[in-house]
């Protein structure tokens, strides 16, 4: 019995040994087993990195707010030059709300951009997804610098303001649709009509 204690004894502590050499890191095991390390390859130096020349940021101009443009299917331009008029007398950014695709409000806007660069207009694109009355609204809520929205009478927003849905919904700021006069000879003339 002393000779099977014994192997017992022996076969514990080797399945002891066994299960703490696992966690022991990979050197100590290979001294334990008697393993020499084998000298790794020396890393190539890495190649020196040129510094990096300094750019100066520009100063981001201080604006006053964020104009909207509500974008639909056209974009009439009386309504672009209106908002960015507006942008450059009240030093304001513009965003262009639509439910458009990307590239499809880029090349709405692609007439318009020469103009928005001239006034130097900082603008940008906000694409709105989901029923449009819901979304619109969501969106100019949570626009904190919103000051208004400019819209085209003959687009969604200008027919739903003028029919009176526009009335009904609450977007939280004014809206400003502009009209053309009726009997403006020569050039359109912005009406400005505005809605809450």
């Amino acid at each position: 019995m002393k000779r099977l204690t014994a192997q017992l004894k022996k076969a514990l502590a080797a399945l002891a040994y066994a299960d703490a050499g696992e966690m022991l890191p990979g050197r100590d095991k290979n001294r334990v087993l008697g393993i020499s390390a084998k000298p790794r390859p020396a890393a190539p130096a890495p190649a020196p990195v040129p510094p990096r020349p300094r750019v100066e940021a520009a100063p981001q101009p201080s604006l006053n707010g964020q104009v909207g443009l509500y974008l639909g299917a056209t974009l009439d331009p009386a309504v672009v030059h209106y908002a960015a008029d507006t942008c450059r007398e009240i030093n304001a950014a513009l965003t262009v709300v639509t439910f458009q695709s990307e590239d499809r409000a880029r090349e709405l806007l692609e007439p318009h951009l020469a103009e928005l660069g001239r006034e130097g207009v900082v603008w940008r694109i906000a694409r709105l997804r989901g029923e449009p009355r819901a979304s619109l609204s969501r969106f100019l809520r949570h626009e904190p610098r919103m000051l208004f929205l400019v819209c085209s009478e003959s687009g969604f927003l200008g027919h739903a303001v003028r029919s009176g849905v526009g009335r009904r919904m609450d977007f939280g700021l004014p809206i400003v649709m502009v009209t053309a006069e009726e009997n403006a000879p020569t050039m359109e003339r912005p009406r400005i009509v505005a809605r809450s």
